[in-house]
């Protein structure tokens, strides 16, 4: 419905009950902007197949388990979740261990944190991108990973956990 006039930058919008009596009656309504629904905290599963995140009470995410069977994972920046962009920041512990399906993984922008043993055992995964945020690599997080050739530079890296690269003979 069209707005019949427009007054100090509000639109008016004007009615005809057929009712001589209601003719001139106004009524001035103002729609707030709703906020953003928060995310449920728990479990979710992706509905895109990215996979399962653990959804904190801040409002981000932890990767926790990939979709089965695939052999090529992008961990994204962020999901939506009730239509509120959830960061995802961390990988959890054991997310992808023993994957032997797993060859390359590509690590979200705002990852900060690599699990224990996230990649533990995971023989055929070969390279690992991005995670330019990455800020911990927590023990043995790729420990076992024994054909991995590729890792990023991780230029925000302050801290790496006991045998994280333990076993992995492929890296140069």
């Amino acid at each position: 419905i069209p707005a019949t006039e427009e007054k100090e930058g509000k639109k008016i919008y004007t009615a005809i009950f057929g009712n001589p009596a209601f003719e001139r009656m106004t009524a001035e309504t103002v729609i707030p902007k709703l906020p953003a629904s928060k995310p449920p905290q728990g479990t979710y599963s992706d509905p895109e197949g990215t996979g399962v995140y653990l959804i904190d009470a801040a409002g981000k995410a932890t990767f926790r388990k990939p979709p089965a069977n695939k052999s090529v994972v992008v961990i994204p920046a962020s999901i939506t979740v009730n239509q509120t962009t959830v960061p995802v920041t961390a990988i959890s512990d054991k997310a992808f261990y023993r994957n032997k399906k797993l060859k390359t993984v590509t690590i979200g922008k705002n990852i900060k944190t690599i699990g224990e043993n996230a990649f533990s055992g995971c023989t055929g995964l070969t390279a690992v991108k991005g995670g330019e945020k990455v800020q911990l690599i927590r023990d043995g997080a790729f420990t076992g990973c024994t054909k991995l050739k590729t890792v990023p530079a991780f230029p925000k890296l302050t801290n790496v956990g006991v045998s994280a690269f333990k076993g992995c003979k492929s890296l140069i």
